[in-house]
């Protein structure tokens, strides 16, 4: 149009030379294009969705935000949805189960468009948090089964991580469960010494 407003295939931080400028702070700026771009996903009438996802792009270039910044946004907000439905989701050992994970690792960054990366991190950091919880929960009883310990171990050598350095646990705290699954090695009274001795290394 003559205004030169809206410029036909323009890149969207380009289109729109008028924006609403100071009128408004960076932060609502970012919270009300946060609130269209998830009205615009999550619309249940598809011929509508689509015409609001066309018109996202062009929506944050009016409010003054380019493409990088429009999708850190979109991140932040999913990211926030994210936390939420991991929490409902949290089974009674802390953990998620595959559904869930495969909710939020395919489903969610194909439907929202995000980088997968973006949920991974978040099931990483959420099946970390449980398994520090069950950790301190081991810590705080009485007396630790080796079968409680093995399945703690077992749980975190299956999510990629490492009692010493991932659980954060203390010299003194990873002492304590090194010794509670040695002592049961060392007294099992069907292991040879050369079993003894492989439990003992494999416990370190």
């Amino acid at each position: 149009v003559r205004n030169g407003l809206v410029r036909q295939g323009a890149p969207a931080e380009e289109a729109y030379p008028v924006t609403v400028g100071t009128a408004f702070g960076d932060s609502t700026k970012e919270e009300m294009f946060g609130i269209y771009a998830w009205n615009a996903a999550t619309s249940q009438d598809a011929a509508s969705r689509q015409r609001w996802l066309e018109a996202k792009p062009h929506v944050g270039g009016v409010l003054g935000l380019g493409p990088d910044r429009q999708q850190k946004v979109v991140v932040r907000m999913v990211s926030r949805w994210a936390k939420t439905y991991i929490k409902r989701q949290t089974g009674p050992d802390g953990g998620l189960n595959e559904a869930a994970i495969a909710t939020l690792t395919t489903w969610v960054p194909t439907f929202f468009g995000v980088d997968p990366e973006v949920t991974k991190g978040l099931v990483a950091a959420a099946s970390k948090a449980a398994l520090q919880g069950r950790a301190m929960k081991l810590m705080n009883m009485k007396a630790v089964s080796p079968d409680e310990l093995g399945k703690l171990r077992e749980s975190v050598e299956a999510s990629g991580l490492s009692m010493h350095q991932d659980l954060e646990l203390s010299k003194q705290q990873l002492r304590s469960l090194f010794g509670v699954e040695v002592m049961a090695s060392l007294q099992d009274a069907g292991l040879s010494n050369e079993d003894k001795l492989d439990a003992v290394m494999s416990s370190k």
